[in-house]
């Protein structure tokens, strides 16, 4: 499993929604190039008034994080 799909599949589990095709794109976008990924998750969810996909990735950044770090 690469790790665009082990991000949409922890999303999906965790928060229990499927992640729409534009939503995929931006994890495979953020997978590659991380360094972008706020001001698309940021323009995204301004664009679509969809809050949701971006407090749940924020969530998967920050549980990433815990865990690299562990804790």
């Amino acid at each position: 499993m690469n790790k665009s799909n082990e991000m949409i599949d922890w999303i999906e589990k965790h928060f229990g929604y499927k992640l729409l095709q534009w939503q995929k794109q931006l994890v495979n976008a953020f997978v590659e190039n991380e360094d972008r990924i706020n001001y698309m998750i940021v323009y995204a969810g301004r664009r679509t008034g969809k809050v949701n996909f971006q407090i749940a990735f924020n969530e998967y950044l920050r549980m990433k994080k815990l865990k690299e770090e562990g804790r």
